[in-house]
């Protein structure tokens, strides 16, 4: 079995509103023994757990808490349920690294130059634009989209 998500969990995930944000929690078999909360939009929470099997075994599971129309409130669920558990450098029981808040202007940095120049097989690239093209977007996610794209001249027609 691999670390990457099964067909149910897909099922389950396609379901999800990409013009939402979740809070969730990753345990291995028990919700009430979380190990990590997060938040983000429906591909977050796809790629939290895969990335969460790598580090911590494949037995991990994920857990939808709650869903919100603003990110805000989404970061403010994580961080009463951050706070809730508690973090393991500060005696509690979640492997994250701070209780919610932004990611750093440096993390942030760090994060997208590791993204930078990563070749995606023709599958991967498939798989993008399935998952992509089942998406549903809200009309003001639409027309901020639109707007920002105008005078874009990389953008496609």
């Amino acid at each position: 079995m691999s670390n990457y998500l099964k067909f149910e969990e897909w099922q389950v995930f396609e379901k999800l509103d990409d013009s939402k944000f979740y809070t969730y929690l990753i345990h291995k078999g028990n919700k009430s023994k979380p190990e990590y909360i997060g938040y983000g939009t429906a591909a977050r929470t796809r790629s939290s757990l895969s990335n969460f099997r790598k580090k911590h075994g494949k037995n991990a599971e994920l857990e939808i808490m709650s869903s919100h129309v603003t990110k805000e409130a989404a970061l403010k669920k994580e961080a009463d349920l951050t706070k809730k558990y508690g973090i393991k450098s500060e005696g509690g029981k979640l492997r994250n690294e701070r209780i919610a808040k932004e990611p750093s202007a440096k993390l942030k940095k760090k994060h997208s130059d590791g993204l930078k120049g990563m070749k995606k097989s023709d599958d991967h690239k498939k798989n993008i634009s399935k998952t992509l093209s089942n998406s549903t977007k809200s009309k003001d996610h639409a027309a901020a989209i639109s707007a920002a794209m105008k005078g874009n001249s990389n953008a496609s027609k």
